[in-house]
């Protein structure tokens, strides 16, 4: 058995321990009693994704066309600028986000459509960041005196005073409507501390549930926070004492901080997301 095959068997056999449980919806494998079960899951979907799905150099579509496969498409992102992590990050909080779709199907099928789901995530991420051309000589709207691309990009051109106020006073209200949002979430969460601290980290503060693992593991749980809340204030200009004292109530076994395993951290701050996200809506 080949390497990369062994992360497709090892993934094969998680969804079958699933399937025997009769778990077919996310909200179920979210139960304590399933926590081992999301921690393998998590870990054996990182492994499918990352050494499996994405590692393929062939493709072929039902038509016997040939393509060349989803290395050829990673290649070509990182060679535009993105980070080859943040593309599997961002491929497996989006399929654990829609699992309630593959926990739908039968398992004989279930490795066949995650396979689906990073082939076409990788090719909307290709095709959002793909160069599109533009004549400077076009204008950025339809008003008669509207500048050109070419006039935007220049040096020569400086916006008025009252054009200069209005985008202030657009970026001023922005980031106050987020400071009321993250406040209210704040005391919305306020009872679940460790899903706040992932949520801020992860979502407001765009962090990936790795690098919060790493911070944890390394720095323990006050100093992360310390780190955290200087990062929001800054960003946000938001007096994070408020909510230090409810961060620091968070259990470092919520977290699973107390393991100094960095892959179980990222585990269950993946699953927390999870878990705040469904919350708020």
């Amino acid at each position: 058995m080949t390497s990369t095959n062994i992360y497709r068997e090892h993934f094969y056999a998680v969804l079958s321990t699933i399937s025997t449980q009769g778990i077919h919806r996310m909200e179920d494998l979210l139960l304590p009693e399933n926590e081992t079960l999301y921690t393998d899951l998590w870990l054996s979907l990182q492994g499918y994704i990352n050494y499996y799905a994405l590692a393929s150099k062939n493709q072929y579509s039902r038509g016997g066309k040939r393509s060349d496969g989803n290395a050829a498409r990673l290649r070509a992102l990182t060679s535009r600028g993105m980070e080859t992590e943040d593309i599997q990050d961002g491929i497996l909080i989006h399929i654990i986000d829609k699992f309630d779709h593959v926990l739908k199907r039968p398992l004989s099928a279930q490795p066949a459509y995650v396979y689906a789901m990073v082939n076409h995530r990788l090719v909307d991420i290709y095709r959002r960041i793909a160069p599109v051309s533009f004549s400077l000589d076009q204008t950025v709207s339809d008003e008669a005196d509207a500048c050109t691309l070419g006039e935007l990009l220049s040096d020569n051109r400086r916006p008025g005073p009252e054009e200069t106020f209005l985008q202030q006073e657009a970026l001023r209200e922005a980031v106050e409507e987020q400071k009321r949002k993250i406040l209210a979430e704040a005391d919305l969460l306020s009872p679940r501390p460790a899903e706040l601290l992932v949520r801020i980290a992860c979502t407001h503060l765009r962090m990936k549930p790795g690098k919060v693992a790493s911070m944890l593991v390394k720095n323990g749980l006050e100093d992360t926070c310390s780190m955290l809340l200087r990062s929001l204030s800054l960003q946000y200009n938001l007096s994070a004492e408020e909510i230090r004292g409810c961060l620091l109530s968070a259990s470092p076994s919520a977290l699973k901080a107390d393991t100094a395993d960095t892959a179980q951290v990222a585990s269950q701050i993946s699953r927390l997301v999870y878990r705040a996200d469904k919350r708020l809506r």
